[in-house]
């Protein structure tokens, strides 16, 4: 079962795949050095731009978050497996992360009903 972790833990609600990106500019390298540094990707700066090989709207329950200015992609537990591998592949093979990708979160809860405990990942 591709909802079980570990054997006995099972996932419960949604995966969460959350992505936090900066804008490109300038690196003020100067002309000499500019070949060599190309763009930067400052960390304090927040992107909405649309990215990868189809956009981020090309992907199917891909949101984008003004409240946390990041990138979602959710993925329900309930469906069928191979349409959880048909996006997981999708946004392998399309440049989901890249150069202005500052971070990547992955949230789940878990429950082991063998010990009766639960876990919210964040």
């Amino acid at each position: 079962n591709w909802d079980r972790l570990l054997q006995y833990n099972k996932i419960i609600g949604a995966i969460r795949f959350e992505q936090t990106r900066s804008n490109s500019q300038d690196c003020g390298a100067g002309t000499g050095l500019s070949t060599y540094y190309g763009t930067c990707h400052p960390l304090e700066t927040d992107s909405q731009d649309t990215f990868g090989r189809d956009g981020w709207a090309g992907t199917p329950g891909f949101v984008y978050s003004e409240e946390s200015s990041s990138f979602s992609l959710w993925c329900d537990v309930m469906a069928e497996p191979s349409y959880i591998r048909e996006k997981i592949q999708h946004i392998r093979q399309g440049q989901w992360l890249d150069a202005s990708t500052n971070e990547v979160t992955v949230h789940f809860s878990l429950y082991n009903p063998e010990i009766a405990f639960g876990l919210l990942s964040d």
